[in-house]
Formats: structure tokens, C-alpha cells, sequence
């Protein structure tokens, strides 16, 4: 479960810098950057959110 939290990791910070590469950032409301901002975003919330699973499963082996 630690290597497959870790790839989903690793995929989602590249996720994050694709899109950030992709961003007009003239313009980034408009067209596919706005569309590379809310993939960027949803990134970044996928990122977090699995910060908060791993850190939760270290809590709860160290319970144990």
C-alpha cells in the first residue's frame, strides 16, 4: 500500500507540473489553460488528500 501511495505521489506532482506548463498565464481564464487550472487544482487536492491518508496510516501502525 506505501509504494502504490507513493506512486499515486509522484504521478500527481508531475500531473501538477504539466498543467502548470500548459498554462497561458496571459490569459488563464480562457480556452485550455482554464482547463489546465482546474486539472492543476484537482491535482493539488489529490495531493493533499493522500498526504492525509499516509499520514493517517503512520498514526495508526504507531498505535498498534
Amino acid at each position: 500500500m506505501k509504494i502504490f501511495i507513493v506512486i499515486l505521489f509522484i504521478l500527481s506532482l508531475v500531473i501538477i507540473g504539466f498543467n502548470i506548463y500548459l498554462i497561458d498565464f496571459s490569459n488563464p481564464f480562457e480556452g485550455k489553460s482554464f482547463v489546465a487550472l482546474i486539472s492543476a487544482g484537482v491535482a493539488g487536492v489529490a495531493l493533499l488528500l493522500l498526504s492525509i491518508f499516509y499520514l493517517s496510516r503512520r498514526i495508526k501502525d504507531k498505535l498498534k
